[in-house]
């Protein structure tokens, strides 16, 4: 009996790929009592954590960056300091990393990231910045409302990395 709820465990529980990846900068894409939306903006490196949910947790999504300009399209107030996600502001707090769990880390090359995680869904560069370039990696489980959609995007300036962003969507 133990044995058959297990195999129908192995059938219901998807299997994620090998790059798929639960945490950033220390924090986890994840939405609970525990793992609440969030801003943080770590002084010494310059950049900022967000954790964002929408629709309840239907979209949820994990960000490090620098870029100012998409942190106030999100709605982030720039301007104060010292609230959750949910006042606007961000907490001036030190990030304890600025890697994911598997270990990529803000600097690394597109070569670094690939021998890591493997080949992207898609490799992406910027008609009109040729410096910038993207390598996303996507996975689907579900399907119709029931599908869950996971994705990581690396993106690069230069040949380095220079922001992350980690997404969760269901029901799409």
């Amino acid at each position: 009996m133990i044995l058959a709820g297990v195999c129908a465990l192995q059938f219901i529980a998807p299997k994620f790929p090998a790059w798929m990846d639960w945490t950033l900068a220390g924090y986890a894409l994840k939405y609970d009592d525990g793992h609440s939306p969030i801003t943080i903006h770590d002084h010494r490196s310059g950049y900022y954590l967000v954790r964002a949910v929408d629709c309840d947790g239907a979209y949820l999504s994990l960000y490090l960056t620098k870029d100012k300009k998409f942190l106030k399209e999100i709605g982030t107030d720039l301007n104060e300091e010292g609230g959750q996600r949910d006042g606007d502001s961000p907490i001036a707090k030190n990030l304890p990393t600025l890697k994911t769990g598997k270990g990529i880390s803000i600097g690394d090359t597109t070569t670094q990231v690939r021998h890591l995680l493997g080949k992207p869904t898609s490799a992406i560069r910027d008609r009109l910045k040729k410096s910038e370039f993207k390598l996303t990696y996507r996975f689907i489980t579900g399907k119709n409302d029931d599908a869950v959609t996971y994705e990581e995007t690396y993106s690069f300036q230069n040949g380095r990395l220079v922001e992350i962003a980690f997404y969760r969507s269901s029901g799409d």
